[in-house]
């Protein structure tokens, strides 16, 4: 009767640690849009970069083919600087960018030459 109780106990103590544990565990946010030139189609290979203007970190990747990117594991809060190069186009820029945790902010772009 005693072993009963006490590996009731035990399992309960294992999912009240463990749903603990999985609620800590997103620390970070991420970042996604689409770059597309002025006929609207999708710009492959622009280079995105996201500066948390705070500290400094920079953040980059470089879009699909269809101009979709993404990046993720970004520090939450912000504000941030996006800004976005293609060759034959004119950089573009964004400010202000506020990133909340564990949540896709959505950012795209219109690029033109």
């Amino acid at each position: 009767m005693k072993k009963n109780i006490l590996s009731i106990l035990y399992t309960v103590c294992l999912l009240f640690c463990g749903q603990q544990l999985w609620a800590q565990g997103v620390t970070t946010s991420s970042l996604i849009g689409t770059v597309v030139d002025a006929k609207g189609e999708g710009v492959p290979g622009a280079t995105v970069i996201a500066i948390h203007e705070p500290s400094g970190t920079q953040y980059g990747t470089a879009t699909q083919e269809d101009g979709r990117f993404a990046i993720q594991s970004m520090r939450i809060g912000g504000p941030y600087k996006v800004s976005v190069n293609s060759v034959g186009f004119k950089e573009q820029v964004q400010e202000e960018i506020v990133l909340n945790l564990g949540t896709a902010t959505n950012v795209s772009f219109t690029i033109a030459d």
